[in-house]
């Protein structure tokens, strides 16, 4: 789902429209509410650690970066070519 939403807005084709915006607005929720998802399962995670022996959530902080990176590179225009 992710190079879904990147093909609405990479390169010449994703700038130029009439509707990048919207497209950048809608990119820019999905990304907040997937980031705001996985912070707090990384929450309930280190909660639950703490009660038991229960691993550290490494994917959904893998995850938490991944979103951060993607979002510092929308609103900076990183992929406009």
């Amino acid at each position: 789902m992710l190079f879904a939403c990147f093909f609405s807005m990479v390169g010449p084709a994703g700038i130029r429209v009439l509707h990048s915006v919207k497209n950048k607005a809608t990119i820019l929720s999905m990304l907040f509410i997937t980031l705001a998802l996985a912070g707090g399962s990384i929450y309930v995670g280190m909660l639950r650690r703490r009660r038991s022996a229960a691993p550290v959530p490494w994917v959904m902080i893998g995850l938490c970066a991944l979103c951060l990176l993607v979002v510092l590179g929308v609103l900076s225009n990183a992929f406009s070519i």
